[in-house]
């Protein structure tokens, strides 16, 4: 997806009470979004304990549970260039998987050997979930440094650059 595309998912998640910054504007020209500045950092090794990192942490996943559990429908609305795939096959396969996946498979030659990764993607291909899912977006790159907190809470999680609709 393009950073047009990331302005605007941002602005449709505006108002759904999830952590992230204000959408203030896109530039076609420059290719830029304008979003709110917020204070925080993503090291929690600045945290002086493992309650802390954990509280913090947790928030984090609370933030995430939230943005699962969105109603798709109005936000889809504003974001025509993401649609609710129709098979199950490309619910589980298309997307951002697609892509890591064939990223995967062309640099493997050049990697040390994946078992457990093989066997994920072996397994996600032999056990394609079936049936009507809820849909619901997620974020495709969820980890450290996708989210900033400061003073102990979460001030903000990751721009939307890698969220997608999928059925969960």
């Amino acid at each position: 997806f393009s950073i047009a595309h990331e302005a605007r998912v941002l602005d449709a998640l505006q108002g759904f009470g999830l952590k992230i910054p204000e959408f203030l504007g896109f530039s076609d020209e420059h290719q830029m979004i304008l979003m709110e500045c917020v204070d925080g950092t993503n090291d929690l090794t600045l945290e002086p304990d493992e309650r802390t990192r954990l509280r913090i942490r947790n928030e984090y996943y609370e933030q995430l549970a939230r943005l699962h559990s969105l109603d798709v429908a109005p936000i889809l609305e504003n974001v025509p260039d993401i649609s609710i795939p129709s098979r199950p096959e490309d619910v589980a396969l298309a997307g951002k998987f697609q892509f890591q996946e064939a990223d995967y498979l062309q640099s493997r030659p050049n990697l040390r050997p994946e078992p457990l990764l093989d066997l994920g993607i072996w397994w996600l291909h032999a056990n394609v979930p079936q049936g009507d899912r809820p849909v619901s977006f997620v974020q495709g790159d969820t980890g450290p440094g996708q989210f900033m907190y400061a003073d102990g809470t979460v001030t903000w999680m990751t721009g939307p650059r890698t969220l997608e609709a999928h059925v969960v």
